[in-house]
């Protein structure tokens, strides 16, 4: 889906680790001009569900990606986490699934999604 993108691509995800195959396509998407929007939970705002490093850390050496982070102070309901899991192409192209954007999301764990 990375590779179909043309113009725009947003991703939100739950957790995410640094994966070499993702980090590679969103580098070559940046490169040929698309507008790459990551959007991550961050370890406070999982409760401290979440261990590791953050998870924007996984898209720190991709140059002109946008990271969002949904701010624990802007939240209406104490406890709200940023669960979603999913990938916009160029507004034509969906995909939800269960994944996080990690290597045990995309090769070890049973996921499902919709494309």
């Amino acid at each position: 889906m990375v590779r179909a993108a043309e113009h725009q691509l947003v991703a939100m995800t739950y957790s995410a680790r640094s994966y070499a195959p993702l980090t590679a396509a969103l580098s070559e998407a940046v490169a040929r001009g698309v507008t790459v929007d990551i959007v991550v939970e961050r370890l406070k705002g999982a409760g401290w569900l979440l261990s590791g490093s953050e998870s924007a850390s996984a898209f720190s050496r991709i140059p002109g990606l946008r990271l969002f982070l949904w701010p624990t102070g802007q939240r209406d309901t104490p406890g709200s986490r940023l669960r979603a899991k999913l990938a916009v192409a160029d507004d034509r192209i969906l995909f939800l699934t269960s994944a996080n954007l990690t290597a045990a999301g995309a090769e070890r764990n049973i996921e499902a999604g919709v494309h």
